[in-house]
């Protein structure tokens, strides 16, 4: 009977230990990319901000915390459904951020219009960029979501 006992709570401890630590480890990169997204926003030059969040982004790993799922009895078919999902969403990720520098480096290169100019109600007042890091911002969510 205590033999029973002591295997069922090392293998409780060793799931809990194994499904927390994987999960430490890739949201504070997550947390550091949206930190950098939203310097960006209120940067006068957010252009290398962008990059630098761009970078960090591309060193995360697109996966699901894999102990939370075999744990939770999740089939390998499944499993890999979700892989599939969780790079579909780091990719739509790094597309947002190369939209929000593109609108950066344009913005930065266009011609300051008097007020008053004909023109979209976007030009120079960043409206079209900051909706662009918006949405970086709710994409690198989305890909972070699958971590916790």
């Amino acid at each position: 009977m205590n033999k029973t006992l002591l295997c069922t709570v090392f293998t409780a401890g060793s799931l809990i230990i194994g499904a927390i630590s994987p999960v430490q480890a890739e949201p504070g990169k997550i947390d550091s990319v949206i930190d950098l997204l939203h310097q960006a926003q209120a940067s006068t030059t957010p252009t290398p901000l962008l990059e630098k969040a761009k970078e960090e982004l591309k060193g995360f790993t697109a996966k699901p915390n894999q102990n939370e799922m075999i744990a939770g009895r999740v089939g390998p078919k499944k499993r890999a459904a979700v892989n599939l999902g969780a790079h579909k969403y780091k990719e739509e990720a790094m597309e947002a951020i190369d939209k929000a520098i593109e609108a950066s480096k344009a913005g930065a290169a266009a011609p300051v219009k008097a007020p008053g100019a004909l023109g979209s109600a976007m030009d120079n007042t960043g409206g079209d960029l900051k909706a662009k890091i918006d949405s970086a911002i709710a994409k690198v969510h989305q890909a972070g979501e699958l971590k916790h």
